[in-house]
């Protein structure tokens, strides 16, 4: 289907004083610093890095583990390798050491009526 020609839209001249452009500048770089501090939405999906650093592990034995079969989620989406967060986050909570404190503390919780 060929392209539909259109006329070039006519160029308009902005005039503004440089007070006005001192706050627009202002005002862009305040959203821009805004934008910057909110915190980031959780992704669906974790990174090799970013589950390397969630289990304090070496980027290249969550390789091997990966390759073992022996972390959940695991899937390739676009070439890159990514887990599934909630998986991730469920198959560690079952796999977690609980500290002698921790450990103590259910025990207690468990023998209450």
């Amino acid at each position: 289907m060929p392209l539909k020609k259109t006329r070039p839209m006519p160029q308009q001249m902005i005039i503004i004083t440089p007070d006005e452009l001192r706050e627009m500048i202002g005002q862009a770089v305040t959203v821009a610093i805004q934008t910057a501090q909110q915190p980031k939405a959780e992704s669906r999906f974790l990174s090799v890095q970013e589950l390397a650093d969630f289990l304090k592990l070496k980027i290249s034995t969550v390789y091997q583990l990966h390759s073992r079969r022996q972390l959940p989620g695991g899937r390739k989406l676009n070439g890159r390798l990514l887990f599934e967060r909630s998986e991730v986050e469920a198959w560690a909570e079952e796999r977690r050491i609980l500290t002698v404190e921790q450990a103590v503390e259910a025990h207690h919780q468990k023998r209450k009526p």
